[in-house]
């Protein structure tokens, strides 16, 4: 005697536009078919389908990489495959929540302060110094301070006043996303 799981565990696919047959999670699932939409995608639509396939394109590359393979894996919780993580990394862009410009007065050796993350792993955490003027004052990468989680920029140039200083705070993920953010003083 055979039970439907083992009569139908090898096959997937639609049979007669009627039913569906899919294998999820190891059981057999039979459904009706998906409606077809009526109109053409919307602009939006289409942007999302696409940011999907990149998504995908970049969760298949990175199953490629056996370090990255190892990576996600290592954070893959219960249910979730190092493909799917992958794809959520993709997906979500870095973020910034706070810059903190108190420690900084225009000295050298004046901190910056800011709290910046990613749902996976954050590459690079870079800051900018300029002139109200527009001019590069300096610019560098920011130091992870471990027991606070926090990245800290130390200050290596001298201005006469901070007054209208941008303050510009890059965040880079793994996947290649970018998050920025501006502070005038």
């Amino acid at each position: 005697m055979t039970t439907q799981s083992e009569l139908t565990k090898n096959y997937s696919g639609i049979f007669g536009n009627q039913v569906v047959l899919k294998n999820r999670r190891g059981s057999s699932v039979m459904t009706i078919p998906p409606a077809k939409p009526k109109t053409a995608p919307s602009d939006k639509q289409l942007a999302v389908r696409e940011r999907l396939r990149l998504a995908a394109a970049y969760a298949a590359n990175a199953m490629q990489d056996p370090v990255l393979h190892a990576e996600y894996a290592a954070k893959a919780r219960k249910g979730r495959s190092a493909y799917r993580l992958a794809v959520i990394d993709f997906l979500r862009p870095p973020f910034i929540i706070q810059v903190d410009t108190a420690g900084y007065q225009g000295n050298t050796g004046d901190t910056i302060t800011l709290t910046a993350g990613d749902d996976f792993r954050l590459v690079s955490v870079t800051l900018k110094i300029s002139n109200p003027d527009g001019t590069l004052v300096e610019e560098g990468d920011c130091v992870i301070n471990m027991p606070s989680g926090q990245y800290v920029y130390t200050a290596q140039e001298q201005i006469s006043s901070a007054a209208g200083v941008v303050i510009r705070v890059r965040a880079t993920d793994l996947p290649g996303n970018v998050t920025e953010k501006s502070v005038t003083l």
